[in-house]
Parts: C-alpha cells; structure tokens; sequence
C-alpha cells in the first residue's frame, strides 16, 4: 500500500511534468524511506496548462528524491527534493502547430471537465434527497483517506539549482535572435497554519 501512495504522491505533483516517470519500480528504494530519480527529461508539455506562451525545447531533471517519513508518516512532512533542473525554453509561436496534439489536449480536458460536473451534480441531487453520496461514504469509511489528506496537507517541495535559459529566434524583427537566462539557487514551499507557521 505504500508504494501505491508514494506513487500517487509524486505522479501528482510531479508526473505532469517528468517523462518516463516510471513508479513502478518504488518497493526497494522506498524500504529506506527515500526514493531517487536521476536524470529524469521534462516533458514538452510541461508548460500547457499554465497557458503562457512558452514551451520547454528541453529540459532535464538531474536529481528527484522523495523523502518518506515511514516511522512517522501523520506527523512529519514528505519532502520532494528536486535539484539541478535545466530548462530551455523558447516561445510557443516559434513551434510548428500540431493539430493532432492540441485535439488530444482539448478532448481529454473536456472528458475531465464533463467527469467532474457529472460528480457535482450527482453528489447535489443526492444531497437533495437526503441520500449519502457514495463517493463521500467510501471516502470516510476508508481509513487511508485521511492518511492521503495529512499527507498532502504537510508535503513540502523544495528546488535547488535551477537553471533556465529562454531562446527566441522570431520575436524581434531584425532576425537576432534574442537570449537570456536565470539561476535560482533554492526555492523552498511549505505548507503552514493561519498564523504562517511551519
């Protein structure tokens, strides 16, 4: 059951990102209570969903560690540690249009779309008669759910060694093309209390 949820873990924070995330192989690393990607490219797609104009040419992950708690998995935080991230960017106008992709995108976003209102509306109809959703009663019943919910509640991200570099061979008009890059050297996010306390 671990793994699954170590898997679950990092499939949705980071999944959508990494290619070739592969969980299945979690079971002897996660005995020490620490799981190790290296190398891991990012996906090209990694962008799209925020909707900016930019996309990632490439990009590699150099190092991915989740650190599990297992003695103390309720009271102390899970931490994604994810160091030596490159990334080459350019914007999305300077990529040819792939209209197969983009109907990919757009019909698996409005499958998510119709999924979730079916589930409100369904869990409000039954709310209306009176009647447990069963959803909700799954939910409560399973004693792992409020595992998840801790967990999530307390995981902590944190970056180091971040490099992105931005190419853009078609915005400016005398066909320079323009170059720039960042460096952050850690970036840290945690999850706190009312009175921002860690």
């Amino acid at each position: 059951m671990l793994e699954n949820l170590v898997a679950w873990v990092l499939n949705n924070y980071v999944g959508e990102y990494l290619e070739n995330l592969n969980t299945d192989q979690l079971s002897i690393a996660l005995l020490q209570g620490q799981v190790e990607l290296e190398n891991v490219p990012l996906k090209k797609s990694a962008l799209r969903k925020f909707d900016i104009p930019l996309k990632v040419k490439s990009g590699l992950l150099g190092k991915l560690t989740l650190s599990v708690p297992l003695t103390r998995l309720r009271s102390e935080p899970w931490v994604i540690k994810m160091s030596d991230l490159l990334v080459l960017l350019e914007p999305s106008t300077s990529v040819r249009y792939d209209v197969e992709n983009v109907e990919i995108y757009e019909q698996a976003k409005k499958e998510q779309q119709l999924e979730d209102l079916e589930k409100y509306h369904k869990r409000q109809l039954l709310s209306y008669w009176g009647l447990p959703s069963p959803d909700s009663a799954s939910e409560q019943n399973w004693w792992g759910a409020s595992l998840v919910s801790t967990i999530v509640n307390n995981i902590q991200l944190v970056l180091t060694n971040v490099h992105i570099r931005y190419e853009d061979d078609v915005t400016l008009s005398n066909n320079i093309p323009f170059v720039c890059g960042v460096r952050i050297h850690n970036v840290s996010m945690q999850t706190t209390n009312s009175h921002w306390v860690f």
